[in-house]
């Protein structure tokens, strides 16, 4: 286990033999190599240096499962256990698991047992608990008074493989990094074109039932990007762009889709447009709007009458010379003031100093007096 087990005992006087320092230094090396199998803290120090040595096989063979002597067959002629024989069938140490597979030969076939990863570095981690433990003891007995940085170059052919595999993962990175910055900047640029904003209110002409139309309010709720999907809804047209096509704007805005708005009602409904058919939607439907007040305003009609007002008849709110009623709001409500040509033909100190009351179909909702701000309920007096 130990270097100088493995060396003959006349090499070793061999290398001592010119300068004591050597020897010196190397039972130092030693010292240091043995505290490896100090993998426990609350080991306390004395216990631990009487007992050094078999910790340290402890440690290790735990690590190689091929001298640890766990793989062992009963042998029922001699009566005793038996080490079975072990080969690396699956070749040596693995990089990238970090461990080997050792393959044991016994009477009942083929076992395969994985050693510990990283034995060494495991074995170097337990130095370091032991000399933070015990820093005191470590520096009297082998480190040196101002130790030396230990400057490896790895100048190998692993090392190389793995510099060459981190730089070309690196660039990956970056490059995916870059690509990913780009899409949202195209997903941001698609966005800012959008001629609406959040909670931006609309009014939206519906045809009903019959051919009737009806004007709805609403407010839109939500702008986001629509990617394209095919006939059943679920599959995607475009797929994200791949490579070198990731930097292609056509590609990419293909795969972002389109801008979609969606539009909550006040009903609670909700319907989504694109950015052209909502400004499309709101222009028309605000031309239906004007054209509505206007067929709303030219179909009704003032009558002169000679006496009083027939209840049974709507009163337009535009008489024959094209006199309109004024509008007034009254706690929020509209109503119509009866014109002076209307008051003309009305005969009745009562309503004199007051303002006669129109609803917007022409039906007389009251007197309403502006010194008091009362409005007193009246009815027509027929002949």
């Amino acid at each position: 286990m130990l270097p100088t087990l493995n060396l003959p005992q006349e090499l070793i006087n061999h290398i001592f033999e010119f300068c004591i320092d050597k020897r010196l230094i190397w039972d130092k090396l030693i010292q240091q190599y043995l505290k490896g199998g100090f993998n426990r803290k609350n080991v306390k120090l004395n216990p631990y240096l009487k007992k050094e040595h078999w910790c340290a096989k402890k440690v290790w063979g735990s690590a190689r499962p091929e001298i640890s002597g766990e793989m062992t067959l009963w042998n029922s002629i001699t009566r005793r256990r038996e080490k079975c024989s072990f080969d690396y069938e699956h070749g040596g140490w693995n990089i990238k698991n970090k461990g080997v597979v050792v393959t044991f030969r016994t009477s009942g076939g083929f076992r395969n047992k994985w050693s510990a990863k990283e034995p060494v570095s495991k074995w170097l981690k337990n130095i370091k608990k032991f000399e933070t433990s015990h820093p005191e003891y470590a520096k009297e007995t082998y480190l040196p008074e101002t130790p030396s940085p230990i400057k490896v170059k790895g100048l190998s052919k692993f090392y190389l493989d793995r510099l060459a595999k981190k730089k070309i993962k690196r660039e990956r990175e970056k490059v995916k990094k870059t690509a990913s910055l780009f899409m949202e900047e195209r997903m941001q640029l698609k966005l800012d074109e959008c001629s609406f904003k959040k909670n931006h209110k609309v009014l939206l002409s519906f045809t009903v039932s019959a051919g009737e139309l009806k004007f709805y309010k609403g407010y839109i709720s939500h702008i986001y990007l629509h990617k394209h999907r095919g006939g059943n809804g679920y599959g995607l047209i475009f797929n994200a762009p791949r490579g070198k096509n990731r930097f292609d704007t056509l590609k990419i805005d293909n795969y972002i889709g389109e801008v979609k708005i969606m539009v909550r009602f006040e009903d609670g409904e909700t319907r989504r447009y694109s950015n052209e058919r909502l400004r499309e939607r709101i222009q028309t439907s605000a031309r239906e709007y004007v054209l509505a007040q206007d067929k709303i305003i030219n179909d009704l009609k003032i009558k002169k009458i000679t006496k009083g007002w027939t209840p049974d008849e709507n009163i337009d709110l535009v008489d024959e010379d094209d006199n309109t009623c004024e509008k007034i709001m009254i706690d929020n409500i509209k109503y119509f003031a009866m014109s002076e040509c209307m008051m003309d033909q009305i005969q009745n100190t009562e309503v004199q100093g007051r303002i006669v009351l129109l609803n917007s179909k022409g039906e007389l909702v009251g007197l309403y007096n502006k010194t008091t701000g009362e409005i007193t309920e009246a009815e027509w007096e027929l002949d």
